[in-house]
């Protein structure tokens, strides 16, 4: 999402994801959103999700959102309850987006990846009728 009159975030704030000098805050792919930040900026990517669907006339449904979390911050640091339109966000240590599943730390789960392909290939798999 970009904004004309978006403040600049300190390098403190800024999510580590820089790709050709910005930084990405946001991947979108038609009504699948992930919003990119860090403790001291989500809650303000967030609100701005939030005017963004105030000034186009449409709402994004909390009940379908996640906030990834590692499992050992969870319980010794955990992070505090995120808000969109007023209703907290639940967590999670992991997600899939697209159908590829993520870990906390953003990277791609490869082993959960390779067990879903197996198991779906494994069920388009027809076997001739000789070995039925």
């Amino acid at each position: 999402m970009c904004y004309n009159n978006t403040p600049i975030l300190s390098s403190r704030q800024r999510p580590h994801r820089l790709v050709c000098g910005k930084w990405i805050n946001a991947l979108l792919y038609a009504d699948d959103v992930v919003l990119i930040g860090n403790r001291s900026n989500i809650q303000q990517l967030l609100n701005r999700a939030k005017e963004h669907s105030y000034q186009l006339g449409y709402c994004w449904n909390p009940s379908k959102c996640i906030v990834l979390q590692q499992p050992t911050s969870q319980s010794t640091n955990p992070l505090p309850l995120l808000y969109l339109y007023n209703q907290p966000l639940p967590t999670a240590s992991t997600f899939v987006y697209l159908g590829i599943p993520f870990n906390a730390s953003g990277m791609i789960n490869n082993q959960q990846l390779l067990q879903r392909n197996i198991a779906s290939a494994l069920t388009v798999i027809i076997l001739p009728t000789y070995y039925q």
